[in-house]
């Protein structure tokens, strides 16, 4: 019978290098582990009220934004109609052979 023989691991720089690579990463997971677990708690201390108000403040910033841009359309509408309106008069007076009166 031939006897068996099982190599024992021989530490070469790579097997230690890898052995330092292990602990460094097993070392970071720990401390993301405790990083999420400070933000789950956290999340967990926020109360329903604070989204409700966070909703409201959201809901009237929204309101108080449109309202300044219907502002500003309702004058950019004013001022096409001014315009508009100018046009014609200039068109109905020289319709009617007049030179069109303009504004100074």
């Amino acid at each position: 019978m031939i006897p068996l023989t099982v190599p024992y691991p021989v530490a070469t720089p790579a097997t230690a290098e890898t052995g330092g690579f292990l602990i460094e990463l097993g070392a970071q997971v720990e401390m993301q582990e405790g990083l999420i677990h400070d933000h789950v708690v956290r999340l967990e201390e926020l109360s329903p009220a604070l989204f409700e108000r966070y909703d409201r403040d959201i809901g009237e910033l929204f309101t108080r934004d449109t309202q300044g841009e219907n502002r500003e359309l309702r004058l950019q509408l004013a001022e096409e109609r001014r315009v508009w309106l100018e046009l014609a008069e200039i068109v109905d007076s020289m319709r009617r052979g007049q030179q069109p009166q303009r504004d100074v």
